[in-house]
């Protein structure tokens, strides 16, 4: 019996991974995201820093409430021009930070609009042993969500006069 974690991984009701059961159900098209969380972590390599979003869908439709991650190459010796363009893009521009840096904290919160764009490629699967397709999903174009129309302003009338 194998157990891990106190599960036991040879009970049949567990499937083993299917290489796309963890990808969200976000088909391409352009979509209005609100930023969930945001943190710097290192890379890898220890040799620089990304910044890593959680985004979700706030557009009604099927996407609605799903979650994606992104990283943001932001600090190391692997940065370059496109990198920065990137954060100019996301973080400059769709969020409105300015060019400060990056503060987490003021992320959460804030909307805008992108592209999912699907990548599909060719790949060895260690489980089947064959090589088969995985579909990767890039968060693209981002720029800022639309402004919330102004509210009307109430109409001012003049007090009926006193008799």
């Amino acid at each position: 019996m194998a157990i891990w974690n106190g599960h036991d991984l040879t009970d049949d009701s567990i499937k083993p991974w299917d290489g796309q059961s963890s990808v969200p159900n976000i088909p391409p098209g352009t979509y209005e995201f609100e930023a969930l969380s945001c943190e710097m972590k290192p890379t890898k390599a220890s040799d620089g820093t990304n910044c890593i979003v959680e985004w979700q869908v706030v557009s009604d439709g099927v996407a609605h409430g799903e979650k994606l991650r992104a990283w943001y190459l932001c600090d190391g010796p692997s940065v370059k021009p496109a990198h920065l363009g990137r954060l100019k893009q996301v973080f400059n521009i769709a969020l409105g930070l300015g060019t400060a840096g990056i503060d987490t904290e003021l992320v959460p919160g804030r909307r805008v609009l992108a592209d999912i764009v699907h990548k599909t490629e060719l790949k060895y699967d260690i489980n089947t042993q064959q090589e088969r397709q995985f579909t990767n999903i890039s968060m693209c174009n981002e720029k800022p969500a639309a402004a919330a129309p102004e509210p009307e302003k109430p109409v001012l009338r003049a007090a009926p006069p006193k008799a």
